[in-house]
């Protein structure tokens, strides 16, 4: 039992202090959270949930979301139903806080 706990805590020691290991974790956690908002934001553009999509998009940007793929499928959803003011108010959110590619999401 005590080799056990300690090769857990030498485990969860190494783990911690790898930076390289969490620079790995950030990034899963990142390609995974963009691929849930892009699931999420397609089906509420396939199944015609725009309020849905208007809700995300508040709740991304309120939280400082800044990922360019992930917005653009907010902004096309919006010009596409012709709404043009919250398409405009997500254009201008992208434009002020410098989104593109090589930003991360949070």
């Amino acid at each position: 039992s005590s080799s056990a706990s300690s090769a857990f805590s030498s485990s969860t020691k190494t783990i911690i202090t790898t930076n390289s290991n969490q620079q790995q974790y950030n990034n899963d956690n990142n390609i995974n959270i963009i691929s849930l908002w892009t699931c999420l934001l397609s089906g509420c553009k396939i199944y015609g949930d725009f309020q849905r999509v208007k809700r995300i998009a508040i709740r991304l940007i309120s939280n400082g979301f800044n990922d360019i793929s992930v917005l653009n499928i907010v902004l096309n959803t919006l010009i596409q139903t012709e709404q043009f003011e919250d398409a405009k108010l997500i254009a201008n959110y992208i434009k002020m806080n410098n989104v593109n590619n090589n930003n991360k999401s949070f």
